[in-house]
């Protein structure tokens, strides 16, 4: 037979801690528990807060606005003022205005005189040219009595070509000379010299 747990003055088992034994430790916990409890609840609290006074600033605000009804007096006193500008018109773009007499009367200044701006030289120079062709001379090869062949560079693209070849679909070397070669662009029907001059 087993015999049951001896029992201490609290009436709890004999080597099962209680907790009471570490009273520091157990009034630091408390301690904690309350503060975060406290400030858990100030910030609820405080949220609803600024709510409430922008609500009282608004309401302050619309105290001080001034009275909204409409003053038809002053309405009749400024419709009947005339405009005294300056004779400048800003919704027109002709030039520079010359205002005669302006040493007159300052609330009704003389009429302005509007010089037209000068138009300007309309030259007719035809169509815009077509772009320069892209190709550009990369190499030639040279073999003996063997039709010269000729490097010609595109973008990233280089091309191995002869005279009659056509590159891309789009130029033909016409004719490749000791010094130049000669394309067409078969679009605009364009003739390009290129030199073979490596740039």
């Amino acid at each position: 037979m087993t015999q049951p747990p001896s029992r201490t003055q609290s009436g709890a088992p004999v080597g099962i801690p209680t907790g009471f034994e570490q009273r520091g430790k157990v009034t630091a916990l408390l301690l904690l528990t309350v503060l975060a409890l406290l400030f858990v609840w100030r910030a609820f609290r405080s949220d609803n807060r600024p709510a409430a006074v922008a609500q009282k600033a608004t309401q302050a605000d619309a105290m001080s606005l001034p009275d909204p009804s409409l003053h038809l007096a002053a309405l009749d006193a400024v419709r009947q003022q005339e405009y005294a500008g300056s004779g400048r018109d800003l919704f027109r773009s002709e030039g520079a205005l010359d205002v005669a007499g302006a040493a007159g009367d300052p609330r009704r200044p003389a009429k302005p005189v509007i010089k037209p701006a000068s138009p300007a030289m309309a030259v007719n120079t035809g169509p815009p040219p077509p772009p320069p062709i892209p190709l550009k001379f990369y190499g030639y090869v040279a073999q003996g009595n063997t039709q010269r062949k000729v490097f010609l560079q595109m973008a990233d693209n280089v091309y191995v070509v002869q005279e009659g070849q056509i590159i891309e679909h789009r130029f033909v070397v016409q004719k490749i000379g000791p010094v130049s070669v000669q394309i067409e662009d078969l679009q605009t029907k364009q003739t390009q010299i290129i030199p073979l001059v490596q740039s």
